[in-house]
């Protein structure tokens, strides 16, 4: 199993604003969402770039007006480093890094996510 840690950066000071609105997931209604870029900047390493190879970002923020920028990185303190001094907005590592990153004084969010389905928590053999 492998285990991945998506974090944000907490240091973007753009003023650019991006609006859309989405269905809620029951289709009853619509949220808006509201991105204050116009670039999204991405740290990856070369084991988890999946996301990047399908595309599956940019056609999602494309409509928003959302650009997303990606820089590969050999090992997760040098993505956390660079998250760290305002380089890229996500990345995606490990569990130890942010750990080391929040002793050293870091202001990192944790993100996580599921798609919701009928099926979704329960197991399979």
């Amino acid at each position: 199993m492998v285990l991945s840690t998506t974090l944000i950066s907490c240091t973007s000071t753009s003023e650019n604003t991006n609006t859309a609105t989405e269905p809620k997931a029951d289709g009853a209604a619509t949220k808006t969402i509201t991105f204050k870029t116009k670039v999204l900047r991405v740290g990856y390493q070369s084991s988890g770039d999946l996301v990047r190879v399908t595309g599956v970002l940019e056609k999602r923020l494309e409509p928003l007006g959302v650009k997303v920028e990606w820089a590969q990185f050999a090992q997760g303190p040098q993505l956390m480093e660079a998250m760290n001094v305002g380089k890229i907005d996500v990345g995606s590592v490990g569990e130890t890094p942010p750990i080391f990153a929040q002793a050293a004084g870091a202001r990192i969010v944790y993100l996580a996510g599921r798609r919701i389905t009928a099926i979704s928590g329960k197991g399979n053999a």
